[in-house]
């Protein structure tokens, strides 16, 4: 390759770089529009809507560019353009020697949003509940937590803060062997997108066994994925269980209402904490074909 051809293609480069970033500003303007004429009480964080905009992108690509980059990019686009928006923030918990949740909070939110760190995870659901932060970063519930997070959820009046999203939303690097993972709340409903969970707080009797309660989901549709148990310290007898389902439920979904009812011998009570969008696997981010005649510059 001569000179000249060197030099003309690196100016191709370079108006396709400024053709990008026009796009970027024009996109920027565009979502002010969209701030505009949903009016100032509208949430401006739509989880289900980010993921949205990132399967469709992966999905119509092409070439060798990674997809896991592309959905990098756009990750961080997305999060500076909700900073621009108005105000947002997140609270991470980040007890000491521990920095998953920051970590993923980061990762997510990008680099322009300010993010608090609380060692409490408690206290990342009361800084959501009242305001203080838009989004909570919370690690994914375990059994036999001493304090668990979850039950705080419902000590704010319906609707109150809720799990709208799981993070990482796409692979990342193992730390210390392991793959982290949070769960993001904020004081909106999650939303269906086509590919979801959502967990369920069931009230019951401490004595009655998982077996029948995963049954009484089965039976009503509702497929369990994961299953913890924490006693209910203000209802004596009664255990709360938290409950990991495929698909989306709503808060109005009939099939509660009719599962207490016929199970109302041993469940008191059956609400939903959220939900979230199904984040890519791996699989879902691999190579993609190369189109005819790319040569990757």
């Amino acid at each position: 390759m001569n000179d000249a051809e060197l030099s003309r293609l690196r100016r191709e480069i370079d108006a396709i770089d400024d053709a990008l970033h026009d796009s970027i500003m024009r996109r920027t303007s565009l979502a002010d529009q969209v701030r505009l004429a949903k009016g100032g009480g509208a949430p401006t964080f739509r989880p289900a809507r980010e993921i949205q905009i990132l399967r469709r992108l992966a999905e119509r690509h092409e070439g060798r560019f990674p997809k896991a980059v592309l959905v990098r990019i756009w990750r961080e686009i997305i999060s500076a353009t909700l900073v621009l928006q108005g105000p947002f923030s997140v609270a991470a918990h980040a007890p000491e020697n521990a920095s998953a949740c920051n970590d993923l909070a980061r990762e997510h939110f990008g680099y322009a949003t300010s993010i608090t760190l609380h060692r409490s995870a408690r206290a990342v659901v009361h800084s959501i509940g009242e305001g203080m932060a838009t989004v909570g970063v919370l690690p994914v519930p375990e059994e036999n937590e001493r304090e668990p997070w979850w039950p705080a959820l419902l000590a704010y009046p319906r609707p109150g803060p809720a799990i709208v999203a799981r993070l990482p939303v796409a692979p990342v690097e193992e730390t210390h062997g392991q793959m982290p993972e949070a769960l993001v709340i904020a004081m909106i409903r999650h939303e269906e997108t086509g590919n979801d969970r959502s967990f369920l707080m069931i009230r019951a009797n401490a004595g009655v066994s998982r077996a029948r309660l995963s049954e009484a989901l089965r039976q009503s549709e509702m497929q369990t994925v994961s299953m913890i148990t924490h006693s209910d310290d203000g209802h004596p007898g009664m255990a709360q269980f938290l409950f990991e389902v495929d698909g989306f439920i709503a808060e109005s979904d009939q099939r509660l209402v009719d599962l207490v009812k016929a199970e109302e011998l041993f469940i008191e009570a059956a609400e939903v904490l959220g939900g979230y969008a199904v984040p890519f696997k791996s699989a879902d981010l691999g190579p993609t074909k190369p189109r005819r005649g790319e040569n990757g510059r």
